[in-house]
């Protein structure tokens, strides 16, 4: 929602990774209108779908999710950037390991005026209460403490296998 400042920059480092790219606006009211349309039309490979009213990120996240026909998935915010192999990287780690769901990559900050952040946060291992959280049989459970507990989102931000995905997420509850 409103990342007229960053999206242009988030959206080519998408359209370097060579995939599908889905952008569900959620109702901007700034030049994030604009921008999408133009990348819509420039590539082949982004669909951008402007939402009549701001959803709220979760449904937003969900809508997304949902309209995902390809086998890998990835949510990737108006001021999140990627580096250029990224997804083909995360992929090769993903396509053949039937244990492994997603992959995530290290983590830069960037300050507002566009500098990487100076008191970087460090993300660690996973803590085992953390892990024995993600286990959890109910789905919904193991969504709120990937999102509660996770420094950064950074898990959220990750590449997946669409259909596992779509499996833990079904269906988001945006009061979590």
């Amino acid at each position: 929602y409103n990342e007229g400042k960053f999206i242009r920059d988030t959206l080519l480092s998408a359209v370097k990774q060579n995939c599908s790219v889905i952008i569900s606006d959620n109702g901007s009211t700034d030049l994030t209108q604009s921008i999408c349309e133009e990348f819509q039309n420039k590539y082949p490979n982004v669909q951008y779908i402007r939402q009549e009213k701001n959803l709220g990120s979760w449904l937003n996240f969900e809508y997304v999710l949902d309209h995902a026909t390809t086998p890998y998935f990835m949510w990737l915010g108006g001021h999140d950037f990627i580096s250029d192999q990224f997804v083909a990287n995360a992929f090769l780690a993903l396509k053949d390991s039937i244990e492994t769901v997603g992959v995530f990559g290290e983590l830069n900050r960037v300050e507002m005026n566009g500098e990487e952040a100076k008191n970087m946060t460090t993300l660690t291992k996973p803590s085992t209460r953390f892990l024995k959280k993600l286990a959890s049989s109910d789905p919904l459970d193991r969504m709120y403490h990937m999102v509660k507990d996770c420094p950064h989102c950074v898990i959220i931000h990750s590449l997946f296998k669409t259909n596992i995905r779509k499996n833990i997420c079904q269906p988001l509850d945006p009061h979590l």
